[in-house]
């Protein structure tokens, strides 16, 4: 993991948060419903990501 790299288990956590942090900014006006489920999505998926490729990187070695 770099330096500036957040761990998995936190990455997950706060991938879990998030639904519930960006409510906060929808309710401000700051982003629309849509636009907030599409910051959601993207983390998800970024973590799906994360997820596939240190599991690939841990069955090489």
């Amino acid at each position: 993991m770099a330096e500036d790299e957040i761990s998995l288990e936190a990455h997950i956590a706060l991938v879990e948060e998030l639904p519930h942090r960006i409510a906060t900014v929808v309710a401000a006006g700051v982003l629309t419903s849509s636009e907030a489920q599409d910051v959601v999505s993207r983390a998800r998926l970024l973590l799906q990501a994360r997820v596939a490729i240190e599991s690939a990187a841990r069955a090489r070695f």
